[in-house]
């Protein structure tokens, strides 16, 4: 038909799994797709009155969202299961000047994936100095052990604002090199204050043990501007206890060298005596 079309109706009542999405964000091509279509958001039926089709051949659409009933999913569309294809027997009042050519039209549903934020703190220690101490060739008091930190975003969502605390670094302030990190990603933390002075026990314990826990938010959400929702929790990573060892440089032992040569020593000295005292 050449001539334009304004009077084609119909309605399409949907699958049983599916209804009119809210917002139902009508619209289409066709000139009075929007004020032709009544699409009340939770029904389950799409009425057109009187949409207008342009002169032909010549095609327009009318487009309305849908989504699923609550709790019903469909994994697949391989067999156009009914509950979620909407064919041509779904249409129906179908103005007469128009023939039905829908062709059925499936719709995945799987079930949402609650936001997870999880992730892995790493601490590592960097070989403790023997400069800082009274002694500067062994481990003492006043020697330093500096740490490192990297996080592992092992949850489903991108990860942002991770802090860190470290019992032993009071004044430990660690900020991330990016924005965000993305699940799977990891990212070495960026810390100040992160160098440890070992003490006198430290020392006698010959280690310095230690860990440090993390937190960190969904990128999503901004706690400064607006709470984190319940359901999205901190993470939380402890790591496991960190083992330094700092055991002391190792002192020389005398070798049968050196004994003789002391017993010489001694021997000669013990003659020197007895050799003064026979000239008196």
């Amino acid at each position: 038909n050449t001539a334009p079309a304004s009077s084609i109706s119909f309605v399409d009542t949907l699958p049983a799994g599916l209804r009119i999405a809210s917002p139902a964000n009508v619209g289409g091509t066709c000139a009075n797709s929007t004020t032709a279509t009544a699409a009340p958001a939770g029904g389950s039926a799409i009425t057109i009155s009187g949409v207008n089709v342009p002169a032909g051949p010549s095609a327009c659409t009318v487009t309305v969202q849908v989504t699923n009933v609550a709790g019903q999913n469909n994994a697949s569309c391989t067999d156009n299961p009914a509950a979620f294809t909407n064919g041509p027997s779904n249409i129906s009042g179908l103005s007469s000047v128009a023939a039905n050519g829908v062709q059925p039209s499936c719709l995945v549903v799987t079930p949402a994936v609650a936001p997870t934020v999880s992730m892995i703190l790493t601490k590592s220690a960097g070989t403790a100095t023997v400069v800082h101490g009274a002694n500067g060739t062994i481990h003492d008091a006043g020697d330093t052990i500096a740490y490192t930190f990297s996080v592992n975003n092992t949850g489903n969502v991108a990860i942002a604002n991770v802090t860190v605390v470290d019992a032993k670094l009071p004044a430990l302030s660690c900020v991330l090199p990016t924005t965000t990190v993305l699940p799977g990603a990891s990212a070495m933390l960026m810390c100040s204050n992160n160098v440890y002075t070992m003490t006198g026990a430290d020392v006698t314990a010959g280690r310095v043990v230690n860990s440090a826990t993390g937190s960190a938010v969904p990128a999503s959400c901004t706690p400064a501007v607006v709470p984190c929702p319940s359901t999205q929790i901190p993470a939380s990573a402890v790591t496991t206890p960190l083992d330094t060892p700092i055991a002391e440089s190792a002192q020389p032992v005398p070798t049968m060298s050196t004994l003789a040569l002391l017993l010489m020593g001694l021997l000669m000295m013990g003659s020197a005596g007895l050799v003064a005292r026979s000239k008196r």
